[in-house]
């Protein structure tokens, strides 16, 4: 309806337009026509752009850049209501920087707003950033015109709490203190001659003098003026004292503060050292306006927030001056829960109401934390609501137990139980809910030693080790030890039996431990049985240990058996090979170890005196005579499946030569992509590197037919469709990331080469646009670490760092479009869980890489004679090998 009317308004408006237009100014009526359709087509954008912020708000009410973005076009669109309740509601769930302030103040005040209205307006902004001088000057500058000297100079007295102990910005607030007063008292009588100084002149004088004992940025000239003001009047003792002490400690500060002045990134690292001098020097008053001072220019910085937290409950026990801190706190860092937490506990020992209290839980549970961070979260309440409850004679009512434990009339009575907070993991987190069986351990306790319900904590627990599996030792001994403190002892006895039956590992322990209970608490007949269970234990132990050593024994024989046949079959075969070429044999393809050779092959000699390998299969072996007439001995002949692979390696031999000698291929135009799966079809790899342009061939070195060695040659139509594919590098491929680079002239042709192997190389060195993640969960995928960093800003690219099998190293890269977005994202994350584990998140800024073709290894590499890269010079050996001399020689030596 409201649109309706807005797209009423509007056509009315143009309507009126042209009717008032006179018929000699047709000309320009055609103009403007022209100009209203430009309009509405204008407006026709707006709209539409209004309505998707709208929707985005609803869905990521917790993103302020959502809400910057709909107040602009709101303000463009003139929707002043909604402009006005849009901006309101962001400074419910943000702190608004002081420009934004100004912003929002400054269209009030086009708009009329009463100055009442605009007054509160900046109360409420100084009280996110009570450090702000600039909306201190331009607060007293309004209230100056709107209220009485008196009421004045308390606004300014406020002012001076604020910001006049601000070593850099003091002394403005001070000068204006100092003019105040100054229009206040006359100094000079008319007459221009000097009097002595009234009510009101000592009134000023005293506000000079206190500005004199506080170190600031332009003390010196305050002085150099007080003196003049005096007419030559010595300055008296205790201001001069003052004066003194105060320049005294302006020369320890200006380090700090010209360190501050010069460093142009973020502050928080020279903030942290000058609040750690300031920590020394004892001055709660100056250190507190300092930590306000460092949260202007550091208001997401959740490190920052704590230790000022901190600081304020060891030193500040006054809830006006605590509690806002936290609300602020926690608008400015929306998503620590350690910062939620702390608030929970500071309205508890302030003794706040519970609605209070249930309000800031509500709004911590808008928010969406890791699940170990929301079961904290939920326990910390819980048990909060606890404390909270009013007991009787020690004993809580049967009420209280229901709505702790079983959500009964929790939602009546405004709290959350444990009910209450496994519906809302279940809802968030789904199987993984309870991952590290936490919350339900909690549960069990809660249940069994406040609630004296041990079937409701026995449940519990049977739930808990039957998704463990019954393997985690640290689980039964939790179990047993809940079971001895509320249960019974046929319990516990029946729960140390399920974890002898169901634990590998760990049983010496757990026998002792279930022995040593069963002594304590039980009868003569209870021991002797325990022993006995326990001898049968160990017995079964010992059987399944015996048979897994003697499996394990073959197995390794075996194995080595199998190696040794093979290795004494690969040598004769190579021995073989290198006599026969010797006396000029011609061999035949390489067959490969282990196929036996059948007796029905023969030596047949040709014209040129050369002796063939020849099969006749059914007839007997040919006797072959030499020139000098001396028998040749028979050659192992093969069999059909000898021949047969023979003849499949001449084929791939022969398509693989084909293939690398093609030299039509330009280079240019061809990417090497390898790390393949070998099982990967030639199909498959041109459709996906098809993406990058029209593929010309694919070449795939093939092992055996169906088989490839996990690397091609991928030929494009131009150069362009070459550079789109090298930004295909990484990309996963049926489970594996292939490596594409640009492909090499001379790889073909068996040389080498000094040319770099990649034509696609990351960036190396700092880059403040984009972030390197560590300790990531393995299992996490691409699009879950994009959802946990697109709140923070635009996204270039995600990457996650692979294994060559494809399995996630717990790595990624994280690149935004600004260096703004990533440093939120660097403050916002860093030290933040993320399924189940600890995010370290920091600027990109790997060190540059080796240069590996001048490296020992890229040259012992090249030796033709060794089976892989040859030991480097440097490296020592074992053990000294020995000196095999002929016996002749050495005989002869001696």
């Amino acid at each position: 309806m409201h649109q309706l009317t807005k797209t009423s308004a509007r056509s009315a408006s143009k309507t009126n337009i042209i009717m008032n237009q006179s018929a000699e100014d047709m000309e320009e009526l055609g103009e403007e026509l022209n100009d209203m359709d430009f309009d509405s087509h204008l407006d026709d954008e707006l709209d539409a752009q209004l309505t998707n912020l709208r929707q985005m708000v609803i869905d990521n009410p917790t993103s302020f850049s959502v809400y910057n973005d709909l107040v602009q076009a709101l303000k463009c669109a003139g929707e002043l209501i909604e402009l006005r309740e849009t901006r309101r509601e962001m400074s419910r769930r943000f702190v608004l920087l002081p420009n934004v302030w100004l912003e929002w103040i400054g269209d009030e005040l086009e708009l009329g707003t009463p100055t009442a209205d605009i007054l509160s307006m900046f109360e409420q902004g100084l009280k996110d950033f009570p450090a702000s001088l600039h909306l201190w000057m331009e607060y007293l500058n309004l209230y100056c015109t709107a209220s009485q000297p008196d009421e004045m100079r308390s606004r300014i007295e406020q002012a001076i709490t604020a910001v006049g102990l601000n070593v850099a910005e003091a002394s403005t607030i001070w000068q204006m203190y100092r003019d105040f007063e100054m229009a206040m008292t006359p100094l000079r009588q008319p007459n221009g001659s000097s009097s002595s100084p009234s009510d009101k002149k000592a009134q000023y004088l005293s506000v000079f003098r206190r500005q004199l004992s506080v170190p600031h940025i332009g003390l010196r000239e305050a002085y150099e003026e007080y003196k003049d003001l005096l007419n030559g009047v010595e300055v008296d003792k205790a201001t001069e004292f003052a004066y003194r002490s105060a320049l005294k400690e302006l020369e320890m500060l200006e380090s700090f503060e010209k360190q501050l002045e010069s460093y142009s990134g973020p502050r928080s690292s020279k903030f942290s050292a000058y609040i750690d001098f300031e920590m020394k020097q004892k001055s709660p008053a100056r250190l507190q306006v300092l930590f306000e001072r460092a949260i202007l220019h550091c208001y997401t910085d959740e490190t920052l927030w704590l230790r000022y937290l901190n600081w304020l409950n060891e030193n500040m026990n006054l809830p006006d001056v605590t509690l806002p801190v936290y609300g602020r706190a926690v608008r400015s860092c929306p998503r620590s829960m350690k910062i939620r937490q702390m608030y929970l506990l500071a309205c508890e020992r302030f003794k706040c109401d519970w609605s209070i209290i249930s309000k800031v839980m509500t709004d911590a549970l808008e928010i969406s934390y890791s699940q170990l961070e929301t079961v904290e979260l939920l326990l910390t309440h819980i048990y909060q609501r606890k404390r909270f409850i009013s007991t009787e004679g020690g004993q809580y009512s049967e009420v209280i137990k229901a709505i702790l434990v079983g959500n009964v009339f929790s939602k009546k009575l405004n709290m959350l139980g444990f009910e209450d907070g496994a519906e809302i993991l279940k809802d968030r987190f789904h199987g993984a809910w309870d991952a590290d069986f936490w919350y339900r351990q909690s549960w069990a306790r809660f249940a069994a030693d406040d609630c004296k319900d041990m079937n409701a904590a026995r449940l519990l627990w049977k739930e808990i080790m039957h998704e463990a599996g019954g393997t985690n030792p640290t689980l039964w001994l939790d179990y047993v030890w809940l079971e001895r403190q509320h249960g019974d002892f046929q319990h516990v006895c029946s729960i140390y039996q399920q974890a002898a039956n169901s634990l590998a590992e760990h049983h010496a322990a757990l026998f002792a431990e279930w022995l040593q209970y069963v002594n304590e608490k039980g009868t003569l007949d209870d021991v002797l049985s325990t022993m006995h269970r326990i001898e049968r234990h160990q017995m079964r132990l010992k059987e399944i240990h015996s048979k897994g050593k003697l499996q394990r024994k073959k197995q390794q024989q075996t194995a080595k058996k199998g190696a040794e046949q093979e290795e004494e079959e690969e040598e004769g075969e190579k021995l073989l090979n290198s006599a026969m070429q010797r006396d000029g044999v011609s061999v035949k393809p390489y067959v490969s170890v282990g196929e036996k050779a059948s007796s029905k092959d023969h030596f047949k000699k040709d014209s040129l005196g050369t002796v063939e390998i020849s099969t006749a299969v059914g007839r007997e072996d040919a006797v072959q005579v030499d020139a000098d007439g001396f028998l040749i001995p028979p050659v192992p002949k093969k069999t059909k499946t000898a021949e047969s692979h023979a003849k499949q390696a001449e084929v791939v031999e022969q398509s693989t030569l084909e293939t690398t000698n093609d030299k039509s291929t330009k280079h240019a135009n061809t990417v090497f992509v390898s790390n393949l799966d070998f099982a990967l079809s030639k199909e498959r790899l041109k459709d996906t590197m098809a993406e990058a342009g029209e593929v010309v061939d694919v070449r795939m070195i093939m092992l055996r037919p169906n088989r490839s060695k996990g690397y091609a040659y991928v030929d494009y139509k131009d150069e362009a469709s070459v550079k789109k594919a090298l930004k295909m590098d990484r990309r996963c491929i049926d489970g594996r990331p292939m490596y594409v680079s640009v492909c090499r002239g001379d790889v073909e042709t068996g040389q080498q080469s000094d040319k770099p192997n990649s034509g696609f190389q990351y960036s190396v060195g700092l880059e403040k646009n984009k972030l390197f993640v560590k300790n990531i969960p393995t299992f996490a995928t691409e699009n879950e670490v994009e959802t946990l960093f697109r709140q923070y800003g635009d996204l270039r690219s995600v990457r996650l760092v692979l294994h060559k099998s494809g399995r996630s190293k717990g790595l990624a890269y994280v690149e935004f479009d600004n260096e703004e977005a990533a440093e939120r994202a660097r403050l916002g994350q860093n030290g933040a869980h993320f399924l189940g584990k600890r995010l370290s998140v920091e600027f990109s800024n790997p060190p540059p890489r080796q240069d590996r073709s001048s490296s020992t290894f890229a040259r012992k590499s090249q030796n033709p004679y060794s089976g892989g890269p040859s030991r480097p010079a440097d490296v020592a050996r074992s053990a000294p090998r020995l000196r095999l001399v002929p016996r002749a020689l050495s005989t002869s030596q001696k």
